[in-house]
C-alpha cells in the first residue's frame, strides 16, 4: 500500500493507493502536442489503482474545499501524460500512473480566480484500473470543483464528486446521497453566490 499526494490528494479528500504495474503497454492516440507534461500514450503501462475517498455531505463542503468551481465543457482529444510529470514528483516508471490531461472550456466561474480555460487532469481510463473514476464526459455542460495542482492543471475534487452534469437545467451528481444536493442549476447557483 503506499499513500499518495500531489494530483492524487487534489482528487481525493483522503486518498490510499496501490499500484501494481504491468507490461502491457495501453493502446491510444500520441501525444503531438509539445509540453512539460506530455508524454506518448503508447509509452504507458497498465496499472491499477484502488483510491478511498471521503465522501462529501454537502455542496458547501465541496465548495469550501475547492480552489475553483466553474461551468464548461471537457473538450476531446486530451493529452496523455503520468502523475508524476503533472505534480511534480520523479516516480520509478514501474509506479508512474497514467493520466490524461484535457482541456476545459470555461463558460461561467462561480468560485476563484482563472483566467481563459483551464487544463483538468483524469486518470487515463484505458490504462487505469480500479480507480474508482466514472466516464469523463465530453462536449457536454458540466459543472467542475476543482483543486489546483502544482503544474496549475486542476484535478476534480472527490474523484468524480466534483463533477457534476448538466442536462436540461437538471443536475446529476455522481455522490453516495444526491438528494442531499441541489437539483437545479439555478439552485445550485442561489447557493454558490449567496
Amino acid at each position: 500500500m503506499k499513500s499518495v499526494t500531489g494530483f492524487a490528494a487534489a482528487i481525493a479528500t483522503a486518498c490510499a493507493l496501490s499500484i501494481s504495474g504491468c507490461a502491457t503497454p495501453s493502446s491510444g492516440p500520441s501525444t503531438t502536442t509539445e509540453s512539460p507534461i506530455t508524454e506518448s500514450r503508447a509509452a504507458a503501462h497498465s496499472v491499477y489503482v484502488e483510491g478511498f475517498y471521503v465522501p462529501f455531505e454537502s455542496v458547501e463542503d465541496l465548495a469550501r474545499r475547492s480552489d475553483v468551481i466553474l461551468i464548461g465543457r471537457i473538450q476531446p482529444n486530451p493529452i496523455s501524460s503520468f502523475e508524476d510529470k503533472v505534480d511534480g514528483r520523479a516516480q520509478p516508471p514501474e509506479t508512474r500512473i497514467p493520466v490524461l490531461v484535457y482541456d476545459v472550456e470555461v463558460s461561467q466561474v462561480f468560485q476563484g480566480t482563472i483566467s481563459g480555460n483551464v487544463q483538468l487532469v483524469r486518470y487515463d481510463d484505458v490504462a487505469v484500473f480500479g480507480s474508482g473514476q466514472g466516464p469523463t464526459p465530453t462536449n457536454a455542460e458540466v459543472v467542475l470543483f476543482l483543486n489546483k495542482g502544482p503544474s496549475g492543471a486542476y484535478a476534480i475534487m472527490g474523484l468524480d464528486q466534483g463533477l457534476v452534469d448538466v442536462v436540461d437545467e437538471n443536475l446529476r451528481w455522481r455522490v453516495n446521497e444526491p438528494s442531499k444536493f441541489p437539483s437545479s442549476l439555478e439552485e445550485l447557483k442561489s447557493i454558490l453566490l449567496s
